[in-house]
């Protein structure tokens, strides 16, 4: 009574899962150019960051688009035909309409291509960013950018370099000010402690490392809502921790938690 499947008979769900899951060099492209964002800078702009680095965003993010779509057409038709995009696409298209009537013009605008810019940013990221894999990358990736920031704004402190990057209140890293250096350094922080307690080996080290650095650095940027942000973090994943420790099972009870 044994059924016959032939060898060349493919899951239709494992088929399609083939077909639109991306490889690894585009995730890679995508985290890549991505990261560079928070390092760009000019001399020659009022604001130090904002055009540049919103010029970079809209051309990566454009040559990007082109490259999933050139890859797979299903890829990026997926992409476009979500109910969270055109609830999103809804509140930029009332933020863009509320520019008629804005104070400041120029302002409303850059803030309404800003938030039209992190939208496909949102999408795109969560097409790339898919299975666990690709989460260990991205967390790879983050814990070295937050090494690379910490390491950048400990050296302004010390006045052992990198003072020539323009910005007020040292440290401020590549972010002009220090409280937005320490808010991204602090928002950074929760996902490498979540990598940090799941992955294994180099990967855990690694982001155990992006956590000092970072918390290292928050420290000596004296911004006290970042300081409080971090206290908070560190009482609610202590208490996470004792919350679990109760149980036999303790490190499943964890991973559990940190991923609801």
């Amino acid at each position: 009574n044994r059924i016959y499947r032939s060898p060349n008979s493919i899951r239709p769900g494992k088929m399609s899962r083939k077909k639109t899951a991306p490889s690894v060099a585009i995730q890679r492209i995508f985290i890549a150019g991505i990261l560079i964002t928070f390092l760009l800078y000019s001399r020659k702009t009022i604001d130090p960051v904002l055009p540049v680095r919103l010029l970079y965003l809209s051309a990566f993010l454009s040559l990007f688009l082109l490259l999933l779509w050139r890859r797979d057409n299903k890829s990026t038709s997926t992409l476009f035909n979500t109910p969270l995009l055109y609830t999103a696409l809804a509140g930029v298209l009332l933020q863009a309409l509320s520019t008629l009537w804005a104070v400041n013009v120029s302002e409303a605008l850059i803030q309404t291509l800003k938030s039209g810019l992190f939208l496909i940013l949102a999408l795109i990221t969560v097409q790339v960013i898919r299975s666990g894999k690709d989460r260990r990358l991205l967390a790879h990736s983050l814990a070295v950018l937050t090494i690379l920031l910490s390491f950048i704004g400990i050296c302004q402190y010390y006045q052992l370099g990198f003072t020539e990057i323009p910005g007020h209140f040292i440290i401020y890293g590549t972010m002009v000010n220090k409280n937005l250096f320490a808010s991204v350094l602090v928002l950074i922080l929760p996902y490498l402690l979540y990598a940090a307690i799941v992955h294994r080996g180099s990967g855990s080290i690694l982001a155990m490392a992006g956590v000092i650095a970072g918390s290292v650095a928050i420290g000596h940027a004296h911004s006290r809502a970042a300081w409080l942000a971090l206290i908070i973090l560190l009482i609610l994943s202590g208490f996470l921790f004792i919350r679990t420790l109760h149980n036999t099972d303790s490190e499943k009870k964890i991973r559990e938690i940190l991923r609801k």
